[in-house]
């Protein structure tokens, strides 16, 4: 007997590549201007009037305005001796800048082959704009052995295109906000050595004021997890299935296995944005020897990971070794009794029942990387007598060298990324450690 077939179960959800058409062209007007007063203040000024049409049909015209002025008041009065402190710089900014919802932008976004250039053009018919301002000041002092710089900063984005099921909106909002700071310190400037520490630190608060239908998923969920825009939440939302609790806060269970919560639905189990990143430098010199390191940190946030959750539904993870011949007791009450639960499962049938719920795959996003380590000498120019050069450098650099995190057998930051899924980790690899030498010639 002859049959035919396949040897791979045919793929129903992967989305294929999709081929849009369509066409949009932009006019643009630019013009700006600089001036200096006295030395110590300065303005620029800047307009730019775009005219764009979207695809086939509809057409845009808009104005982004940019203005930005500094003021330097040690500068200020002249005839005033220099003190301690150098340099005292406050600076301020607004602008107005967009983002074209262009026919590139649609195929990325993955227009569905139901709908047609004239409906698109007319959902999105305006561009996206980000008005915001800025503040700041920027402080040198004693030599300029200690410097502080701080930027405060708001901005909100209209007319966001986002997809949303087989169709599009035109109409979010979204709202960052926040704090850049950043110090450095020579406490060691003597006998031929130079020490310095340097830190820098930013704190943003991302909201999503508005969106149509309330949320929008920004990709495929995995593991019964999305991320998703939703109104009231950060950018980046993890949303899921959680464990199925009773009123005590214990997990409930059926035949000794824990249950998704599928009665109150999808909630908001994480959200990817960090509550702070930070960063802290230190380098070390003496005539052409310098040695030098940089931290980086993220810290808050969570992060989904469909890498622990395959390793530890398959079988494969260390912490899946515990598999005890009596079977696992897991703690809970029965679903059916509300007593205590007294039945014990296998390893393997309690990881598999807790491939369907995503709060056990969402994981503290913190991690500190020691980002690179450098060690450089620069050789005596009669060494290499036969160049003519100003200088050559020879340089050990390390980078990605250590990653300290609470998240499992993953490196967090490899899904946090700046692209609105963020936060998901589907199998990427952990970022490279490397070492390698550099040689620096200036001729």
């Amino acid at each position: 007997m002859t049959t035919t077939g396949a040897d791979r179960i045919a793929d129903t959800t992967t989305r294929l590549p999709l081929v849009f058409n369509g066409t949009s062209s932009t006019n643009a007007v630019f013009g700006g201007v600089e001036a200096t007063v006295r030395d110590f203040i300065s303005l620029s000024a800047s307009v730019r009037g775009e005219s764009s049409s979207l695809l086939t049909s509809g057409s845009s015209t808009a104005v982004y305005p940019a203005v930005l002025a500094s003021v330097d008041l040690m500068r200020a009065d002249s005839t005033k001796p220099r003190g301690k402190v150098e340099s005292f710089v406050l600076r301020g900014g607004f602008s107005r800048s967009g983002n074209d919802a262009t026919a590139e932008v649609l195929q990325r976004l993955g227009v569905p082959t139901s709908a047609t250039a004239a409906t698109i053009a007319t959902k999105v018919s305006s561009p996206e704009t980000t008005t915001g301002f800025e503040a700041g000041t920027t402080i040198r002092m004693l030599s300029n052995r200690v410097g502080f710089d701080v930027t405060y900063y708001n901005e909100k984005s209209e007319n966001l295109v986002l997809a949303a099921g087989t169709s599009f909106v035109n109409a979010g909002a979204l709202t960052n906000k926040g704090i850049e700071a950043s110090a450095f310190v020579t406490p060691l400037r003597a006998s031929g050595y130079e020490w310095s520490v340097g830190a820098n630190l930013g704190k943003n608060e991302n909201s999503v004021d508005a969106v149509g239908g309330g949320a929008v998923a920004l990709g495929p969920a995995s593991g019964g997890v999305s991320v998703q825009a939703r109104a009231g939440s950060p950018l980046g939302a993890l949303v899921g299935l959680g464990y199925r609790r009773d009123a005590g806060g214990q997990l409930v269970l059926r035949n000794g296995l824990p249950l998704a919560d599928s009665a109150a639905g999808p909630r908001v189990l994480g959200q990817s944005l960090p509550s702070w990143t930070g960063g802290l430098s230190s380098s070390l010199r003496r005539g052409g020897f310098e040695v030098s390191v940089l931290f980086d940190t993220h810290r808050g946030g969570q992060i989904f990971s469909a890498s622990n959750r395959a390793g530890a539904v398959s079988g494969t993870l260390a912490e899946t070794v515990n598999r005890p011949e009596g079977g696992l007791l897991i703690p809970g009450v029965d679903v059916v009794t509300g007593q205590p639960n007294a039945v014990q499962v296998s390893t393997e049938a309690y990881y598999h029942a807790l491939g369907d719920i995503g709060e056990r795959w969402i994981y503290d996003a913190s991690f500190v990387k020691l980002r690179e380590a450098r060690m450089s000498f620069a050789l005596p120019l009669p060494f290499i007598s036969s160049v003519r050069a100003q200088s050559f450098r020879v340089s050990l650099i390390g980078r990605n060298l250590a990653l300290w995190t609470n998240a499992p057998n993953i490196d967090p930051e490899t899904a946090l990324s700046t692209s609105t899924f963020r936060g998901a980790e589907m199998g990427q690899l952990p970022t490279a450690k490397s070492v390698g030498i550099q040689l620096s010639l200036t001729p």
